[in-house]
């Protein structure tokens, strides 16, 4: 499973938070065939970050968590996430496949 258990330690992700900017944001691979390490890394998470997305791959082990320093409250909508995700991606992307790709993971992304 991937992080290492290092990385979800209370201590590791404390100092993680505190280096973020305000408005941070971290981004973490998960891969894991369990679903219940998935959701102990998620809570692990929680713990120390405000609001969570998951883009989740249809048939694959890697889960990509955006964890969003502060409360909860204050995090970004999951309606503008995409929706900022996806003009961002457009400009940055060359590619019309790769657009194609990144979209579609795009519109897996869901709260946790």
């Amino acid at each position: 499973s991937c992080p290492p258990k290092a990385f979800l330690e209370a201590g590791f992700l404390r100092d993680l938070s505190e280096c973020l900017a305000p408005r941070g944001l971290m981004a973490v691979n998960v891969v894991s065939r369990s679903q219940q390490a998935f959701e102990q890394a998620a809570e692990a998470f929680k713990q120390h970050f405000g609001k969570l997305f998951c883009i989740r791959a249809e048939d694959d082990i890697n889960k990509v968590v955006l964890a969003f320093k502060g409360a909860k409250e204050e995090g970004p909508a999951l309606g503008q996430l995409k929706k900022e995700g996806a003009a961002h991606l457009k400009k940055a992307q060359r590619s019309q496949a790769h657009q194609k790709d990144f979209l579609a993971s795009i519109d897996s992304l869901v709260e946790l």
